[in-house]
C-alpha cells in the first residue's frame, strides 16, 4: 500500500491555505459588521386617527435648530394634518418628548406635506417621543428616542 506524503517542500500549499483562511475571517467580520447598525428591535411606524383621516407615522431626524434647541421630525403623509377649526388653522397631530424624566411640549415647528418638524426648549435628545392626535380619546404612540422604534 502506497502512502501519500502531503508535505509540500515549497510551502505553497500552506501559504494558500492561510490566505483562504484569512479571506474567510475577513468576510465573516464584514458580514457581522454590516448588521451591527441595523436595529430590528421593533416596529418603526404607528397609526393615529383624527376624524376620518388615518396617519401612519414614524420618527425621522432628531437634531438641533439654528438656536441649538432639539428638533424632532414626524414622517408620514401630512396632507390633512392641518385643519381649519373654529376659524383657526390647527395641526391635528402633536408631540411631546421625555428628557431626563421630564415631559416637554413642543414650542413651535414646521409643516410640509411629508413631515411635521417639532421644536422643543431643550438642547438634550429625547429618551422617549410621545405622538398624539388632538382628537379626544385617541391613544398616544410612544417611540424610543434612541432607536426610534415604537414602544406602545
Amino acid at each position: 500500500m502506497n502512502k501519500m506524503n502531503l508535505k509540500n517542500k515549497s510551502g505553497a500549499f500552506s501559504i494558500a491555505m492561510k490566505c483562504v483562511g484569512m479571506a474567510c475571517i475577513f468576510m465573516l467580520c464584514i458580514t457581522c459588521m454590516t448588521g451591527c447598525d441595523k436595529d430590528d428591535s421593533g416596529s418603526k411606524t404607528g397609526t393615529l386617527k383624527y376624524g376620518s383621516n388615518t396617519y401612519t407615522v414614524s420618527i425621522g431626524h432628531i437634531g438641533k435648530n439654528d438656536e441649538g434647541k432639539t428638533t424632532v421630525e414626524l414622517l408620514g403623509n401630512m396632507d390633512n394634518a392641518i385643519k381649519l377649526i373654529n376659524g383657526q388653522f390647527k395641526i391635528v397631530l402633536g408631540m411631546k418628548i421625555v428628557v431626563d424624566g421630564k415631559t416637554l411640549s413642543y414650542e413651535g415647528g414646521e409643516v410640509s406635506s411629508e413631515y411635521l418638524m417639532f421644536h422643543f426648549e431643550t438642547t438634550k435628545n429625547p429618551d422617549k417621543i410621545l405622538v398624539y392626535s388632538e382628537e379626544s380619546g385617541s391613544p398616544t404612540l410612544t417611540f424610543n428616542g434612541k432607536n426610534k422604534s415604537l414602544i406602545q
